[in-house]
Formats: C-alpha cells, structure tokens, sequence
C-alpha cells in the first residue's frame, strides 16, 4: 500500500507544479495585458491619425480605422524640411552627449571601483543628490551660468548641460557593472606591464559593453525627448525635436494631422534604436542590479 502510494506520489506532485506554473502563467498574462493594451492605445491613435484626411479627423465620431489612409499629412509636415532638420539636430546633440557621458562615466566609474581613496562614499552620495532636485529647480542657475559664459543659443552648451544631468546616473550604472569584473584580470594585466588606461580599453570597456550600450541608449533617449531645456536655451530658429512638434500647433487651430504626422516620424528614430540594441540594454540594466 505504501509502494503503491509512493508511485502515484511524484506523478501527482509533478501536475500540481505544472497547474500551479500555469495559474501562474495566465494570471501575469491577466495583469500585462490590460497594462500594454493602455500603453498602445496612444501610440496607436497617434499612427492612425497620422494616416486620416482632415475632415474625417474633423469628425465629432472618431474612427478607429482610416477610411481612406492618406499621406497627405506627411506631405504638408515634411513640406518645408524643418521637421527633419530639427531631427537631425536632435540625434547629433543625444549622439555627442551619449559620447561623452560614456567617456567620462567609464573613467570615472574605473577610478571609484580600482581604488580607494577619502571622501569617495561623499562624492558618490552628492552626485546622486543632485538627482533628487526637479529640472525646474536648477533650470535658472543653468541659465544665468550659462548665459555669463556666453554658451546660451548654442548646440555645445545645451550638450554641456545633458552631459552634466546624465552623468552621475551612468557613473552609478556602470560602477554597479564594473564591480562584477573580476579584479584578478587587472591584476594580471598590471603583473603583464599594461597601463591603467589600457586596462580600461582593452579589458574593462568590452566585457562591460552591455552596460556601455545601456548608458547609451538612456542618455539618447533622454536628450532626445528632452523639451524645456532645448525650449529656454536654444533660439526659434535652431530648435530640437520637441520644440518642433510644440511649434506645429498653431495659435488659432490645432494642426492635428500634421502633429500626428510628425510625433510619428519623430517616434521612429528612438524605436529603431531600442529595438536594435535591446538585447544588449537589458543585459547592461539586470547585469549590475542582479550581481553587484
């Protein structure tokens, strides 16, 4: 009787593990699938809209689908070549800005994690308190700096400022990741007669590239999306993506097509971007959280 029960045991257990994983399963399924749907819903309405003719944009019973899609939106937005102008200055300043902070943020990063000197808990402590304080608070002091210098209306003193704000999230990124390094492999490379700085290109840089790539992909995007900054510092003239678009809208009509036309393109950039370094950005980010 005992045998008996002890060969229908783990059957009986195995089904249980297996209905339990796919309760499990449906339930995760029931909560993500109302959350994207949410999410999708805007980003749809924008791409469809984008796609509609003014009077069925005009219609006080939206449709869902386009009638008869249209690239006539598109046409009026990309008439003048400002919105891709504006574009291009967007990725050349979130492309510059990702250069820097990576060089700097590695260096620094390298130099908190191989050596230990006094105050380093301080300085790390006050470079994550700056990031505690609202844009709108430290919007003014960036200005009346920057205006003495005579960097305002300029392409490098708007990068200047994105390099400031993005730096200390990627120096806390990448000292998460660079701590998981083995230091027996600088060790061997200092026994073998490498310098610091070769130790950092050659060693620590590519086995840290996933967080590299992530640091990358944030700093992009934040400069990319950014909007009061590039609003207060540049002139109308040479204007980012963002004050682009809040320029479409006009005084005395919305200009709903031609935003919608525009928010779309704009939001192709930053998606082909993510989507072809995903696997990497998702490396970088559970690699310093899940180790360190």
């Amino acid at each position: 009787m005992n045998d008996s029960r002890l060969a229908i045991s783990p059957p009986t257990s195995k089904s249980r593990l297996v209905r339990r994983r796919a309760r499990t399963g449906w339930q995760r399924w029931f909560i993500l699938v109302p959350g994207i749907v949410f999410a999708l819903i805007p980003i749809y309405w924008m791409v469809t809209s984008a796609f509609k003719s003014d009077p069925e944009l005009g219609l006080t019973d939206p449709t869902w689908f386009p009638k008869h899609p249209t690239l006539h939106q598109f046409a009026i937005t990309l008439a003048d070549g400002s919105l891709l102008t504006a574009m291009a200055r967007s990725a050349t300043i979130a492309v510059v800005t990702a250069i820097l902070v990576l060089f700097l943020g590695s260096a620094a990063a390298y130099a908190v994690t191989q050596w230990r000197f006094p105050g380093v808990g301080g300085v790390l402590g006050l470079t994550l308190f700056t990031q505690l304080l609202p844009g709108s608070a430290v919007m003014v002091p960036i200005y009346l700096l920057w205006a003495r210098l005579g960097w305002t209306g300029s392409f490098p003193g708007l990068t200047a400022i994105y390099c400031l704000l993005n730096l200390s999230v990627a120096v806390w990124m990448l000292i998460g990741f660079f701590r998981n390094i083995p230091i027996e492999l600088t060790e061997a490379a200092l026994t073998d007669g490498a310098g610091r700085l070769r130790i950092l290109w050659s060693i620590i840089l590519p086995l840290a590239r996933p967080a590299l790539v992530s640091v990358g992909v944030i700093t992009m995007l934040g400069c990319w999306g950014e909007f009061m900054l590039a609003l207060v510092m540049l002139s109308s003239n040479s204007t980012t993506i963002t004050v682009r678009l809040a320029q479409i809208i006009g005084e005395h009509q919305p200009n709903i097509g031609p935003l919608m036309a525009a928010c779309t393109l704009a939001t192709l950039p930053p998606l082909i971007a993510f989507f072809l370094l995903q696997r990497q950005f998702v490396a970088g980010l559970t690699g310093g959280a899940v180790k360190s």
